[in-house]
């Protein structure tokens, strides 16, 4: 799965400009979900592939996974590098593991 690519085909924005975040879809906390991870591609307006506006920096990764019983689990978070993403995500998600 390719998170910019889904962000991009899944557009936040509307006749009134771009969302300004995106507080994604939540999931149980206590569940062992597994999640792709990456880091978004913001562009030089720091406007994802979605037209969803993160400001600066530009360190926004986003996590994802389809689950059988609560459907599409997704969000984000800020981190330097991939290590402190799923630092990050574990914090909201304990249970959480990771694809590669």
């Amino acid at each position: 799965m390719n998170i910019n690519n889904w962000l991009r085909d899944h557009p936040t924005g509307n006749e009134y400009g771009a969302a300004i975040g995106d507080r994604g879809d939540r999931g149980d906390p206590d569940r062992a979900y597994k999640f792709y991870l990456q880091h978004i591609d913001l562009d030089e307006g720091a406007y994802d592939r979605a037209y969803t506006y993160w400001g600066l920096p530009r360190n926004l990764w986003g996590f994802m996974c389809f689950d059988d019983e609560d459907g599409r689990v997704r969000g984000f978070v800020r981190a330097s590098n991939r290590a402190m993403a799923k630092a990050a995500v574990l914090d909201k998600y304990p249970n959480a593991r990771f694809y590669r």
